[in-house]
């Protein structure tokens, strides 16, 4: 069955650690009506060729090469069904973990079997298995969007169509979420929307109602954030369950674009100060390189952009913006010696520091490294940075702890010698049998004493 491509709608996400998951949807089956006449679900698992970086990126999601095979394979199973007859509908895909997982409902699961079954004999098909689903319960649980993953499309919709007016998307930028309601429930949402958010740039602002108005008024949540869908969204979502739980109107977020007679410029937010600001611009560069995260192969991606056109092309910006980036690169590079061996921001000093608390007290210069990068080349790369603290404050191997006669002669008690254990078991024994002995003659005689009382 042909789905309209306009019927199709697209999310994604993170789950553990630096893994991401796409999910592609047919809307039309939120609708119950729509699916009574397909109620059985079969998932075809298509696998990657290999786990590793000829076919997949760090996070799991698959190059394009990898992605066309997948869909050629998806095709002519589809095309295998339409010619055998099999009345089914595709009900959504998602893309994890190195698999391609499709969702095909149907109304004959014996037929489709057979066709997947001879499709598979046909050979060439690499690695697929098809596992039964309940009815459309994979689609519930798994495919159909769900708290801020609602939001995910209409977002990053939104998001590039501020990017092709001339928002830098590439650096964090201040959206304005928008509340309406009674004034006292808004300066209630005030109270909670800073509790809810802390650590964040957040400015909060409430509007009183006119005195010959309707009685309502506007709150103005203000957020300096990088433009991630799926960061935007979770802000969304949570607004949206704030607003709904003190009876306000969500009206949605915005971001301004510069106006002018020439093509439109950003009106870059102010930074965020402190730790938050190093990793907003940190997560800056990682959106800005397509970085994966802080590991080793990002950090050498980075190292080879830095040599790239794209670079020298940004190094010949005003100076201003020439600082920006190089302050970005340097605040990515403390971020990934954070992550990996600890530490904080100083931020007293001229210029960004991280400073590592192990065996010792290590002052590293994440940005310094990225001048001495672009003055020296390859031979200053930035990978040796973070190896190097990871060698010199690395902590040695603990030894197990062997007691010794020292070790307890600075106690109360010093542990006993064999012979003495050996004298004091004989001595214990010795108490007890004659305990055996005395104690049944003690008995008798009270026992006659009594008698005779009696």
């Amino acid at each position: 069955m042909s789905v309209n491509e306009n019927q199709l709608d697209l999310y994604m996400f993170s789950y553990d650690q630096g893994l991401r998951a796409s999910v592609t949807y047919d809307k039309r089956f939120e609708d119950l009506a729509e699916r009574v006449a397909y109620p059985h679900g079969r998932r075809v698992i298509l696998y990657s060729q290999s786990l590793t970086s000829e076919h997949l990126y760090e996070n799991l999601l698959p190059l394009a090469s990898e992605l066309s095979r997948w869909r050629g394979l998806e095709q002519s199973l589809l095309a295998a069904l339409d010619a055998s007859e099999v009345r089914y509908v595709k009900a959504g895909h998602m893309i994890y973990g190195g698999l391609y997982d499709i969702l095909v409902q149907t109304a004959d699961p014996g037929a489709f079997d057979g066709v997947y079954q001879r499709w598979m004999d046909e050979g060439g098909r690499g690695r697929s298995e098809v596992r039964e689903s309940a009815g459309w319960t994979y689609f519930e649980e798994k495919i159909q969007p769900r708290d801020e993953r609602l939001y995910w499309s209409a977002n990053a919709k939104l998001i590039e169509a501020l990017r092709e007016a001339g928002l830098d998307v590439s650096r964090p930028q201040s959206i304005e979420h928008h509340f309406f309601g009674d004034e006292l429930a808004l300066r209630e949402a005030a109270a909670i929307l800073q509790i809810a958010m802390p650590g964040q740039a957040l400015q909060v602002t409430v509007t009183p109602s006119s005195p010959d108005g309707d009685d309502t008024g506007q709150l103005t949540a203000t957020v300096v954030v990088v433009l991630d869908p799926e960061i935007v969204s979770l802000q969304e979502w949570k607004f949206r369950k704030i607003a709904s739980e003190l009876g306000v109107d969500y009206d949605g977020w915005g971001a301004q674009v510069g106006p002018g007679e020439e093509p439109p410029r950003v009106r870059a937010a102010p930074r965020p100060v402190g730790r938050e600001g190093m990793r907003a611009q940190s997560a800056a560069i990682v959106q800005r390189l397509d970085l994966a995260g802080y590991d080793n192969a990002s950090i050498n991606k980075v190292d080879a952009w830095l040599d790239s056109d794209a670079c020298h092309q940004a190094l010949t910006a005003p100076p201003e913006e020439q600082k920006d980036l190089i302050d970005g690169l340097g605040a990515y590079l403390g971020e990934a010696v954070i992550g990996r061996h600890g530490g904080t921001w100083d931020l007293s000093g001229e210029r960004p520091m991280v400073v590592v608390k192990r065996r010792g007290v290590y002052i590293v210069d994440p940005i310094g490294k990225v001048i001495k990068r672009l003055r020296n080349g390859k031979e200053d790369d930035l990978l040796s940075l973070v190896n190097l603290v990871g060698h010199v404050a690395s902590g040695p191997v603990r030894q197990p702890v062997v007691p010794s006669p020292a070790l307890y002669a600075s106690r109360s008690q010093a542990p006993m010698s064999k012979e003495e254990v050996k004298r004091r078991s004989r001595k214990l024994l010795l108490g007890l049998i004659g305990a055996m002995v005395v104690l049944p003659v003690v008995l008798t005689v009270i026992i006659v004493f009594l008698l005779k009382a009696c």
